[in-house]
């Protein structure tokens, strides 16, 4: 086997977790100063700011308002029972998340338990193999 392919890919799992990392942290800062800076803004009544950052591209920080409507009280059925009875349906579905539909998979399979009949006719049950790497905790160069 040819070493030196594993050997850059877990270069890159461990250059990924290092970016990872970083973006999380500038994510964390950026989450920490969003509302004063909007605030700040808002009271000086600034809807844009263009900011030449150190490596000397221009950003324009901006105020973005968009509408969203949510449940009264966290209560989804009762948006549900409107909608169906205002005749706009085209705002519900029937649906099922894959990833939870296939954790239930799993564990059938892990208990040594057989699927449901009902989804026996219905799911293609296929394998999906990759690659990944952890950490073996050794840091000398092989």
């Amino acid at each position: 086997m040819e070493i030196k392919l594993a050997k850059e890919y877990a270069t890159l799992i461990a250059s990924k977790r290092t970016l990872e990392a970083q973006l999380r942290e500038v994510s964390d800062s950026m989450k920490r100063i969003e509302r004063p800076l909007l605030e700040e803004m808002q009271d000086n009544e600034i809807d844009s700011l263009p900011i030449y950052v150190p490596d000397g591209r221009r950003i324009t920080v901006y105020i973005h308002r968009q509408k969203w409507a949510k449940a009264k009280g966290g209560d989804r059925a009762a948006v549900v029972d409107a909608l169906k009875m205002g005749g706009l349906t085209e705002f519900l579905s029937e649906n099922y998340n894959t990833s939870t539909l296939s954790a239930f998979v799993r564990e059938q399979d892990a208990n040594g338990e057989s699927l449901p009949e009902c989804l026996t006719g219905v799911l293609d049950i296929g394998t999906v193999t990759s690659l990944r790497g952890r950490s073996s905790g050794a840091t000398s160069e092989d």
